[in-house]
């Protein structure tokens, strides 16, 4: 049921789905994307690096939470999701956000270290998401914390349905949901959602 990942795959893939993106996964994401944000425990004035922003649906409400003096910081690899996102902040006038078009794995330029990340719905789509994953922690300052929002197959009583649901979510996201993600991050902050499909979970860097 797994699929192959590659970066100029899903970089295709995100460009021309960038359109219709907040149509599809707006709505559909909007329960977990909420319990992101409680598990961010974000203060005013804090850093926060929303890492694969797509484009954008996660920034207006981390802007809000940080407010005027803290900092978000929106990256992507994509240009048309990272161009959307631009738009999206430009309307409503958020001033305390920088856009990164960077390749966490291979930066042009030093990525900030910050307080919190907000990694949502990116690791089941990245190649190499392991080291993807570990190259994240380094940039959380010690006691910071790094929320994971991604999809996995369905839990029982649904997990029937998965010859199903995994190989049409592979093809959707251009990644592999089979992958153990989840594994990242501590059980007892995990919460679920859509039977299972969706999963969001926390840890923090030792201090």
């Amino acid at each position: 049921m797994a699929t192959s990942v590659s970066m100029p795959r899903t970089k295709s893939w995100y460009r021309k789905i960038a359109p219709i993106y907040d149509w599809v996964c707006g709505p559909l994401y909007a329960r977990p994307r909420k319990s992101a944000f409680q598990l961010l425990k974000l203060q005013p004035g804090e850093t926060v690096l929303d890492l694969g922003c797509g484009t954008g649906l996660s920034l207006p409400a981390l802007s809000q939470a940080v407010g005027e003096l803290g900092q978000v910081f929106a990256l992507d690899a994509t240009m048309a999701m990272l161009q959307r996102a631009r738009h999206r902040c430009e309307r409503r006038q958020l001033r305390n956000i920088s856009f990164l078009k960077e390749d966490l794995l291979a930066p042009q330029q030093p990525l900030p270290q910050v307080d919190a990340i907000l990694c949502s719905y990116v690791l089941a789509i990245t190649p190499q998401w392991q080291d993807f994953a570990s190259a994240a922690q380094q940039l959380l300052r010690p006691g910071g914390r790094m929320v994971i929002v991604d999809t996995k197959p369905l839990n029982a009583p649904w997990r029937w349905l998965n010859p199903l649901v995994v190989p049409s979510a592979n093809w959707s996201g251009a990644g592999d949901v089979t992958r153990t993600t989840w594994e990242l991050c501590e059980a007892s902050s995990m919460r679920h959602y859509l039977g299972g499909f969706v999963f969001v979970a926390s840890f923090s860097r030792p201090s």
